[in-house]
């Protein structure tokens, strides 16, 4: 397995904690090359994936990865920035891995994903950051961010990973 294949650990552990349901719509926020995407689209034979990202680049890359899913309406991709995007149904799982402007930023992008989770739906927010210490930083601004928008935190899971240990806020709209 070249470099380029590896799968990064923090996004094995998210699709692990995701765990989606054979029916379930997922949305991806900063998707990337879709790596994410590949581990989560084989679990959703009923369901359907759409990863967004800013960057054009990224999307071309995530569509490449994950053509058979393109190409069966399995998944989807568009380049688009959170604050403008307008997705067309209320998803079940919604993921962002290291998008800083949930926890640095004013917050108005939590009050537009709220409205994008299904009843009984889920926001995972998940960060791997540079040093270890930024952890608990990190979960403090979101919890007021996310209790600041209406949401109710519904777990909170840490992963001792090298080189710096990650961390997921799970959230709830209902």
């Amino acid at each position: 397995m070249s470099a380029a294949d590896r799968i990064p650990e923090r996004l094995s552990w998210m699709a692990g904690l995701l765990d989606p349901g054979p029916a379930d719509a997922v949305l991806e926020l900063g998707c990337g090359n879709g790596v994410l995407a590949a581990l989560l689209w084989p679990r959703l034979p009923r369901g359907h994936y759409l990863g967004l990202d800013r960057s054009s680049a990224a999307i071309a890359t995530a569509v490449w990865r994950n053509a058979d899913a393109v190409a069966s309406g399995a998944a989807s991709f568009r380049v688009v920035e959170v604050a403008k995007a307008e997705p067309e149904r209320r998803y079940d799982r919604i993921v962002a891995v290291n998008l800083n402007g949930f926890w640095t930023g004013a917050a108005a992008e939590l009050a537009r994903v709220r409205g994008w989770l299904a009843p009984r739906g889920r926001l995972y927010l998940a960060y791997q950051p540079p040093t270890s210490d930024a952890l608990p930083r990190i979960e403090a601004a979101l919890r007021d961010k996310l209790h600041g928008q209406g949401y109710a935190i519904v777990g909170v899971e840490r992963a001792p990973m090298r080189p710096m240990p990650a961390l997921c806020v799970i959230a709830s709209a209902d």
